[in-house]
C-alpha cells in the first residue's frame, strides 16, 4: 500500500516576507517590510527606514509572533537582510523553517509580490503629488487590501454566532 502524505497547514503557520523601496524619505522612512500570510492571504506592513536583518526580526518579534502566533514556516528572497546569522538564530530559536525562493522562480514568493503591488498601487493613488506622506497611509492600503477578507469571514461568523444562539434557545 503507497503511502500517503498529507502537509496539514492551519492559518498562519507559512508567512511571506519582502521589502519595497526604496521610496522617497516619508517621516524619515524609505522601504516597507510586507509580509503575507499564505493560507488566509492576511498582509502586514511596517515602515522602515532601512532594509536589514534588524528590522525582519523585529517585524517577527513585535508583529507576527503577538498577533499570530509562531509560524511552521517563512519564505523569503535570498536578500542579504533575510540570511544574515542574527535572522538566522532567531528563526531557529523559535524553530520556524526558512524557505528561501529561488531566484529564477518568482512564482515561488508570488504572493508577497502580488500584496507588494496592491499596496503599491493604493499609495500612488492616495498620496499627493510629493509623495512625502506614504509612510502614514500604509494602515489604509492594509485596510483596503483586507476588507475583501474581513467580509466573508465576518459574514461566516455571523451566521455561526445566528445559528449556535437559535440552538441555545431551542434546548
Amino acid at each position: 500500500m503507497p503511502m500517503n502524505y498529507s502537509l496539514v497547514i492551519e492559518p498562519f503557520d507559512v508567512w511571506g516576507f519582502d521589502y519595497m523601496g526604496p521610496f522617497p524619505k516619508s517621516n524619515g522612512y524609505t522601504h516597507i517590510l510586507v509580509a503575507v500570510d499564505y493560507v488566509t492571504m492576511w498582509v502586514e506592513a511596517i515602515p522602515t527606514s532601512s532594509a536589514d536583518h534588524n528590522t525582519s526580526i523585529r517585524m517577527l518579534k513585535e508583529v507576527i509572533f503577538p498577533r499570530f502566533g509562531v509560524p511552521r514556516y517563512l519564505m523569503t528572497d535570498g536578500g542579504s537582510h533575510f540570511i544574515h546569522g542574527a535572522f538566522r538564530k532567531t528563526l531557529a530559536k523559535y524553530d520556524v523553517n526558512h524557505r528561501i525562493a529561488s531566484p529564477y522562480h518568482p512564482q515561488s514568493s508570488g504572493q508577497v509580490h502580488l500584496s507588494n503591488r496592491e499596496i503599491k498601487l493604493i499609495l500612488q493613488n492616495t498620496i499627493n503629488r510629493s509623495r512625502k506622506n506614504w509612510s502614514k497611509k500604509i494602515d489604509a492600503a492594509l485596510w483596503l487590501i483586507e476588507l475583501p477578507i474581513r467580509i466573508p469571514w465576518a459574514c461566516l461568523c455571523t451566521k455561526w454566532c445566528t445559528v449556535k444562539h437559535v440552538i441555545y434557545l431551542l434546548i
